[in-house]
This record gives C-alpha cells, structure tokens and sequence, in this order.
C-alpha cells in the first residue's frame, strides 16, 4: 500500500468496502469527526443515569454469572440441546434456595422472561429487587420441558439504584415434588 504523508497517525489507509471508497484514513475519520454528546458537569448521579433508561430497555442476566448465593448448592451444568448451551440449577433442592444478582435497574414497571425448564419437580421463584420481592414464577408442569420461555408481568420496582436482585425459591405448586430451578437467561424489560 502506498503511503499518504495527510494520513497523520494511521499511517497505511484501512482497506474497508463497506465504507465509501473503501479507504478510511486519518484525514477522512477527522474530517467527518462530529461531537455526538456533551457532558455539562462533572457530577453523574443516579437520577440522571435513571432518566437515560428509557421504556422498552433491557437488562439481561446470563443466570452462571452471578454475583452470589443466599442458600444451598447451586451447578452450572452445560448441554447441547440447550438454549444457550447451559444452565445453572440449585442441586440443593431445598426450600429458601437463592442467588443474588447485583445491577443498576430503574424505578418502573417490567415484564420478566425467563428461560427455563419446566419440571415436575420445579418451585416457584420469588423475585425481589432491593429487598422488595416484586413478583412470582411458578416452574412446575406435568411433564419436563426444556428451554421454556416464562414471563411474568407487572413487575413494579419501586427505587432507582444499584441493588440486588434475588431469586428464591419459596414455595412450589402443590403437585411439585420440590424447588428446583434451571436458569438459562433472565430478561428484564421495562415497560413503564
């Protein structure tokens, strides 16, 4: 490649088809450079990141990458004919079985999707946000089923904030033979 003495700190142009000519140099990145956003104070607070998180947001757990266990004994397992390959399961089994997930979430209303297996021997999770729980998801079916997309919602949290968010399994359907869960993904989706 030839070299440009205008490139300035690029050196070689970066050979890209998708872009215009196909040539991105230093002279063309700062002539097309524009100001996407100012920030006028030095002061970031949580009212102000909260007013950036608009309806229709979402905030996502990969559900083996928590941040810690409330109780029991909890396996990340992984198998092919899962979605996303993997879940995470309370090998426990016991009533109170928790884990903890910590997050930036705004005050408002969400649906919750969760990806999990429905089992003859599943609970019902209660989710709490800051220490309020917010809602139940009930786990237990007739038969097992993998990968099953659960949603609940109405969801409301009540502050803005870093806080945790926690899933315990505090009861189950009467015909479950126990409280297990088998996380895949969480979704939380703000819809007011």
């Amino acid at each position: 490649m030839a070299q440009d003495t205008n490139q300035g700190p690029l050196g070689d142009s970066i050979q890209t088809g998708e872009i215009g000519d196909g040539q991105v140099t230093a002279v063309k990145l700062a002539s097309d450079a524009v100001e996407t956003a100012k920030i006028k104070d030095a002061n970031i607070t949580m009212a102000k990141l909260a007013a950036d998180i608009a309806i229709g947001s979402k905030l996502q757990f990969s559900p083996y990458l928590h941040d810690s266990v409330i109780q029991g004994t909890w396996t990340n397992s992984m198998a092919a004919d899962l979605w996303r390959h993997g879940w995470i399961t309370n090998t426990s089994n016991a009533i109170n079985d928790g884990i903890r997930y910590k997050a930036f979430i705004n005050a408002g209303t969400y649906t919750v999707r969760i990806i999990a297996n429905e089992s003859t021997g599943a609970g019902i999770v209660h989710i709490s946000v800051g220490g309020s729980e917010i809602g139940t998801i009930d786990f237990y079916a007739a038969g097992n089923t993998p990968a099953i997309v659960f949603k609940g919602t109405g969801f409301t949290v009540a502050a803005s904030g870093y806080q945790n968010i926690d899933f315990e399994m505090k009861s189950k359907h009467a015909s479950s033979s126990g409280y297990l869960i088998h996380l895949q993904l969480i979704v939380f989706e703000k819809t007011a």
